[in-house]
């Protein structure tokens, strides 16, 4: 998984140095635009890997509390027990 994780950062270091080098060419509206998507996908992916962590803790917790079966499992009363 940390690959994954290596190969987003190393293309969102591209998209930004591309942005700068197509704004130090003199045309700013399309390199601002590649540079502000890449930011944003910066951002998204950091929200993403917030929203991973805390949802991992909230299903740790819940295995710890003996509640993290689910549905289907034999004598949890589940959906399809």
């Amino acid at each position: 998984m940390n690959g994954i994780f290596i190969l987003r950062f190393v293309i969102f270091g591209l998209a930004l140095a591309l942005a700068a080098v197509i704004i130090v060419r003199g045309n700013v509206l399309v390199g601002g635009l590649i540079g502000a998507l890449a930011l944003a996908r910066i951002a998204m992916f950091f929200m993403w890997m917030r929203r991973r962590k805390e949802f991992r803790a909230r299903m740790q917790q819940r295995r710890e509390q003996g509640g993290g079966q689910g549905p289907g499992r034999p004598g949890r009363g589940g959906r399809w027990s």
